[in-house]
Parts: structure tokens; sequence; C-alpha cells
């Protein structure tokens, strides 16, 4: 710290979550993008946790949130168009 003492790290705690593995199941498939898909369209009944949201936004990530172009990015790298978000 700025006292030039020692900081604990006791209690940190790192998690890990996947672009585009939007169900959290540690893999980027078709499903993903179904779920993005269903969020947008119903999102009544497809609620997606804060961790969901932060592995839906793959397309222009922090700028336009979800859409329906997140879903395409996630198509796109299931189908081996592209390599990466």
């Amino acid at each position: 710290d700025v006292n030039n003492k020692l900081l604990s790290t006791d209690n940190i705690e790192l998690e890990t979550i996947l672009l585009g593995d939007v169900n959290l199941d540690g893999k980027v498939n078709l499903i993903d993008s179904t779920l993005i898909m269903q969020a947008l369209s119903n999102p009544d009944k497809y609620k997606l946790s804060e961790k969901q949201i932060y592995a839906a936004d793959v397309y222009e990530r922090g700028t336009s949130g979800i859409t329906n172009q997140d879903a395409l990015e996630i198509q796109k790298y299931a189908n081996g168009q592209i390599s990466h978000f």
C-alpha cells in the first residue's frame, strides 16, 4: 500500500468468465447465441444474470450493450468463421 506495508490477499477471489459463453457451461456454441436472442425477444422470461450479460457482450464490447449482433458474432465463432471476439 502507500505506507509500504504488505497487503493481504487472503480474501481475494478470482473468477473467469469465458466471453461468448452466455449459459456459463464452459463452451461457446449456438446455444449461447440462442439464449441471447431469447433474452432480447422475451426479457421477462429469459433474464440474464450479470455474469451472463458480461459473457454475452462480445460485439463492440462495452459500447452497444447486448444486441442481435452479439448473437451473430457468437454464431460466427461457433461455426469457425472468426477465431476471437
